[in-house]
């Protein structure tokens, strides 16, 4: 089996069991931390830039970019996240989630080796 433009097809053992991660694209943009990611988050929203978005999601696509939008405009996603930054021990993280200061909006990211990706955005109601 062949996975077109991807780095790699990884498999690994979650803490509640076996799952599978999504290949890597080699065209992905990836993080070293989390500033970088809302930096870029804060670009696509600034320019209205759905598609860049969603093309630099490993999993599934945004339909919130209007909701993220509008939060973005009342307070830049590199403001709302200054003083948070990815775990080193863990190798997925989120902002937002169920009922959070971006409603119920998540931003979800995975870990490859020392690289951050957006994983998905996905709205929960």
């Amino acid at each position: 089996m062949t996975f077109p433009r991807t780095l790699a097809l990884v498999l690994s053992f979650a803490t509640v069991g076996f799952c599978k991660e999504v290949p890597v694209d080699s065209t992905l943009r990836g993080f070293a931390n989390l500033s970088e990611a809302v930096a870029f988050l804060d670009s696509c929203f600034a320019t209205g830039d759905s598609k860049l978005l969603d093309g630099n999601l490993l999993g599934s696509r945004t339909v919130t970019f209007d909701r993220l939008e509008a939060l973005y405009r009342v307070k830049p996603m590199s403001a709302r996240y200054a003083d948070r930054e990815f775990p080193t021990e863990r190798a997925r993280f989120k902002l937002g989630g169920h009922a959070s200061e971006l409603g119920h909006v998540h931003i979800d990211f995975s870990r490859r080796d020392q690289t951050w990706f957006l994983d998905g955005i996905w709205l929960c109601r």
